[in-house]
């Protein structure tokens, strides 16, 4: 057989192969088609379930999440088909890498989009984007503008499904930004100036600024409110700055009834003169205050002024050292405006005390009340100036240990703190005679200054350690004592 017949008859058994390959293939398509337990599931299911799992990854704050969750398009072709035809899949460009982002952009169609332009890095990218959005401002639902978005000026066209908007750069709003119109404008985070009224702002209840007049009518459908370390209050009829004092920070308070977070920093300059207000200002469902007073101690008068009906969080922040003068009034705000359950677990961290309800190691709790500064002391003070506080737990991270009747377990952190409790030599007993758990966790410590303290208790207290570092003989040891139970040593 000569050169050409034999190449012929190579290509046409080639062909015969690729078509028997293909019909393979497509069988196998219909096989996983047909006979899934999916199949019986509506399309809009699907896509709902495909949803959930996008939403899962581009949570996770990673990045790229879009190349984990495209797995689920490679294990059929009616899935594959399902997923590239729904444009709400792909709308979240926080993330994306540069190879997929023009087919994943084409795959938004006229879905809105989630932007933000500090994770745009290249170039054309950056200008298909910035493009876009100046012609079709409807296709934004979230977005975060950084220095390199395109100016204010350019927004000059309505946003109807405006979410969320975030504006790094510190411009001032153009008179027709967002061509005045945004109704569905919810949450807004701005360091420029924000205009005294605007019909843009009409629907906002989340605001997080830096620049704003108080005397601002569109305030008063706020929920969420948090003023930037040394924000700016602005004056509407002199133009320019404003001191403001506590009675007028009160007032524009007093005329936003709807708050239920407020996160409050108070202003670099500020009027100092004692607030002579008789009756207190009711935020009647406000449930989360920060109150961040930093070197305005005095400040702190502002809890003689507020009210509210059921505060589930209080956060305070002092720089430098806190007296005992700068957290009785907030003791005593939270005391009359609490009414949750009792705080039984207290934990004394580096700069900060913080009170739970509860305590569950399993579950990421959130304090119901926190004391941060650089130095801070007198928890036993802290303690009698809550009447709904009864500790049963207590975590020291540092030397200062919460010395109360009721604590039942006590954590051991650090091994500063664990010198303090062997500080207390005889009246251990009698400061903790509740106590039934000594817990040791995170450092390294001697086994035999451990064991010898333990030997002078005259109550039997268990013991549990962990990642400490403990040798098997020192575990061994510290088990083989009466009284004294490890059930974990190892690490």
């Amino acid at each position: 057989m000569d050169a050409d017949k034999s190449l012929k008859l190579r290509d046409a058994y080639d062909s015969k192969i690729d078509a028997y390959l293909a019909a393979v293939r497509l069988l196998r398509e219909q096989r996983n088609a047909d006979c899934s337990q999916t199949r019986a599931l509506p399309t809009e299911i699907l896509s709902k379930i495909f949803g959930v799992l996008v939403h899962h990854f581009n949570s996770q704050g990673e990045r790229y999440p879009h190349i984990k969750w495209m797995a689920v398009t490679h294990v059929c072709r009616s899935w594959r088909t399902l997923a590239f035809n729904e444009p709400t899949l792909w709308t979240d460009l926080t993330s994306v890498h540069r190879k997929f982002f023009p087919d994943i952009f084409a795959r938004t169609q006229t879905a809105p989009l989630i932007l933000n332009y500090d994770h745009l890095q290249y170039p054309d990218t950056l200008r298909l984007i910035s493009d876009h959005i100046v012609e079709y401002p409807e296709r934004m639902k979230k977005l975060s503008l950084c220095f390199k978005a395109p100016p204010l000026s350019l927004l000059n066209k309505p946003a109807p499904f405006l979410e969320s908007l975030v504006i790094y750069p510190h411009e001032e709003f153009p008179p027709d930004f967002l061509g005045g119109a945004a109704p569905r404008l919810q949450s807004l985070i701005c360091n420029g100036k924000l205009p005294l009224e605007a019909k843009w702002l009409a629907a906002v209840t989340k605001l997080d600024c830096r620049v704003v007049h108080l005397e601002s009518t569109w305030l008063s459908n706020l929920t969420s409110l948090r003023f930037h370390p040394c924000w700016i209050p602005l004056d509407a009829i002199k133009g320019g700055t404003r001191l403001i004092s506590m009675e007028i920070l009160l007032s524009a308070l007093e005329k936003m009834p709807l708050l239920q977070c407020l996160d409050l920093n108070f202003p670099h300059e500020m009027d100092l003169r004692t607030c002579e207000r008789l009756n207190p200002v009711y935020l009647r469902d406000l449930r989360d205050l920060t109150v961040h007073f930093r070197s305005k101690p005095q400040m702190s008068s502002i809890f003689n002024h507020l009210k509210v009906d059921g505060l589930e969080r209080l956060t305070t922040s002092w720089a430098g050292y806190a007296e005992p003068a700068l957290f009785e009034p907030a003791c005593r705000f939270f005391g009359a405006n609490y009414h949750g359950d009792g705080l039984q677990y207290w934990r004394r961290a580096k700069d900060a005390v913080e009170i739970y309800r509860t305590w569950d190691p399993s579950a990421e709790a959130s304090p119901v009340l926190v004391f941060e500064s650089d130095h801070l002391d007198h928890l036993a003070r802290i303690s009698s100036l809550l009447p709904q506080s009864s500790p049963r737990i207590f975590q020291a991270g540092n030397t200062e240990l919460l010395k109360c009747d009721t604590i039942e377990e006590l954590h051991i952190t650090s091994s500063t703190a664990l010198s303090a409790l062997f500080d207390l030599g005889d009246a251990f007993a009698t400061i903790y005679p509740s106590l039934r758990l000594l817990r040791l966790e995170g450092f390294k410590f001697k086994a035999r200054v451990l064991k010898d303290w333990l030997l002078e208790q005259s109550s039997s207290v268990q013991l549990f350690v962990k990642n400490c570092g403990l040798s098997a003989k020192d575990s061994e040891s510290l088990q083989a004592l009466r009284g004294v139970h490890c059930p974990s040593t190892r690490g």
